[in-house]
């Protein structure tokens, strides 16, 4: 009888903890999706250093290139078509007029596949700003969905109890700005963890089609195809390729050859070299929020850590690391959840797992801003912090509350060097992250090929 009585007590304790974040976290929404539906609505929206906040908007770059593409005649992947379109002479897109006296028309950078979601709103929204608010709201619905399968499918009403404090991502200003910048990092974020929640449900298909989309638009969810390769996951894996295939030779049909033979040829050897983002080696506040494994040398170079100024990516950093990406990848992919725990613990531990390759494969890329980068670090934090108790969980608290600022640059304005020593920092800690969750991880399970055989008869 007590004991019921207490378990009572405890679920109405995390009721009102999940009703408090919940609010709390849906006002600040609220806060965001006035001005992404009002652009001049800036009083509840972070600006950041140089009024960043609201001067940036990642969507114009998408769109631009989408025009761009159309079009069919240049170069997407030049940057004289963007933001120096008037400098250059280069013909202005239809985004220059709209967008341009408002926000910095962005570069593009992605593949031709990417493209097709732009082209999509295009067609049925045709205004920039139109376009802008749906973009928005598809982003934040994918985020929640994603947050609320997280917490129903391990067990956040049921025997998790401790995994309704998941709505706090949504008290992190980092992932407010994310949001409002427009920036597709986010969107895939939440489409990744659909996706892998979809195949563990064996929706085969809704999964590849999800993740298919991810992996041919950023290519790092690539990580979660490698997963389920080493896990022999041959169906969910089928129809991820059938799926990229299909988006890819769609992309093809509406912007033709040109724009792969540009990725291909032009940008991606740019990428390779670090040249497609000159500014990582040389502009300070770049320096600062770069939150790539490549902008560790940079930091500690600007620091004076550095006698010799680092190469923009360095091909030995780029290809040791990957290495070691397919190594954590194949070891943690060999290994299964225990037996012995329930299936809610199980599923939050392959959550966990998810997030922590997630979160690898984006610090390999060249150029990650804090603004976005830091989100999927935060979302484990949470993950782990619902696990956690006593010192191990004040430590993951204090540690959430230090990564989950609206980048560390637009606290400490006029003082470079401490911010440079404040995102080096954060670097640190969250690789101590990543350890600890594969740690977490690695205890909890056991090789795959070591399950108990039945007797012999």
């Amino acid at each position: 009888m007590k004991l019921s009585l207490l378990s009572k007590i405890i679920d109405k304790k995390w009721l009102l903890i999940f009703f408090i974040i919940s609010t709390a976290g849906f006002t600040w929404i609220m806060g965001t999706t006035s001005y992404m539906v009002n652009v001049e609505n800036t009083r509840y929206v972070a600006s950041g250093v140089d009024a960043f906040g609201i001067s940036h908007c990642s969507l114009t770059g998408y769109l631009a290139a989408t025009h761009l593409a159309i079009k069919g005649d240049d170069n997407i992947y030049e940057a004289r078509h963007y933001s120096e379109a008037a400098v250059w002479g280069t013909k202005p897109t239809p985004i220059h007029h709209s967008a341009g006296d408002r926000f910095r028309i962005d570069e593009y950078h992605y593949p031709p596949p990417f493209l097709i979601l732009p082209f999509g709103m295009i067609q049925v929204f045709g205004d920039f700003f139109t376009i802008r608010t749906v973009w928005y709201l598809l982003s934040i619905t994918l985020v929640v969905l994603a947050l609320g399968w997280v917490l129903f499918w391990c067990g956040g009403f049921r025997f998790q109890k401790q995994l309704l404090i998941l709505p706090a991502l949504f008290l992190a200003p980092s992932v407010h700005m994310a949001l409002q910048i427009s920036n597709i990092h986010i969107l895939i974020i939440a489409l990744s963890i659909i996706s892998m929640i979809a195949f563990e449900k064996q929706w085969n298909v809704i999964g590849g089609a999800i993740l298919g989309f991810a992996v041919v638009a950023k290519i790092w969810p690539a990580v979660l195809m490698a997963h389920l390769v080493f896990q022999r996951r041959w169906k969910p894996v089928l129809w991820c390729s059938i799926a990229m295939v299909d988006y890819s030779a769609l992309a093809w049909f509406i912007f033709g050859s040109k724009p792969y033979v540009d990725f291909i040829f032009y940008e991606l050897p740019r990428i390779a070299s670090g040249k497609a983002f000159g500014f990582i080696g040389w502009y300070s506040q770049v320096i600062t929020i770069n939150m790539s494994v490549f902008g560790v040398p940079h930091k500690l170079y600007a620091l004076g850590l550095l006698s010799s100024l680092p190469k923009l990516i360095s091909p030995y950093l780029a290809w040791s690391y990957t290495l070691l990406i397919l190594m954590i990848v194949a070891f943690f992919s060999f290994r299964r959840e225990n037996l012995q725990v329930s299936d809610d613990q199980k599923n939050l531990m392959k959550v966990q797992l998810w997030f922590v390759l997630l979160t690898l494969a984006q610090l390999r890329s060249p150029f990650l801003p804090w603004h976005y980068g830091i989100v999927t670090t935060l979302w484990l934090l949470l993950l782990l912090g619902a696990q956690s108790k006593g010192l191990k969980g004040i430590v993951i608290l204090v540690c959430w509350l230090g990564l989950s600022v609206n980048t560390p640059i637009g606290i400490i304005k006029d003082v470079g060097e401490l911010n440079t020593v404040y995102t080096l920092v954060a670097s640190i800690i969250q690789t101590l992250i990543i350890l600890f969750a594969l740690y977490s991880y690695w205890n909890k399970s056991d090789w795959s090929f070591h399950k108990s055989q039945p007797p012999a008869s």
